[in-house]
């Protein structure tokens, strides 16, 4: 099951009165949607991709990813940072 990417034009009158904490939100539930799903990590390096060219100035996104690794139950965060781009940032 594939989760879709609702991408979001920053630059666009309508999208800038969203507050960060409505964004931070909106990316939270697109992270617990990769969880639910339980992407394996190729999916989740695209994912997470594009989450850090929408998302790049939210501090929250290393913890998201980093909450993915850990449920996808990854031996080792050292091994997901190898295999998780997101946590290469």
């Amino acid at each position: 099951m594939k989760v879709l990417i609702e991408k979001i034009d920053v630059s666009s009158k309508t999208n800038k009165q969203f507050s960060q904490k409505s964004i931070k939100k909106k990316a939270l539930i697109k992270c617990n949607a990769c969880i639910e799903n339980k992407l394996v990590s190729q999916q989740i390096k695209k994912q997470c991709k594009q989450y850090k060219s929408i998302y790049e100035s939210i501090d929250q996104l290393i913890k998201m990813c980093k909450t993915i690794a850990n449920l996808l139950l990854f031996s080792t965060i050292k091994q997901a940072e190898k295999d998780l781009y997101c946590l290469n940032i």
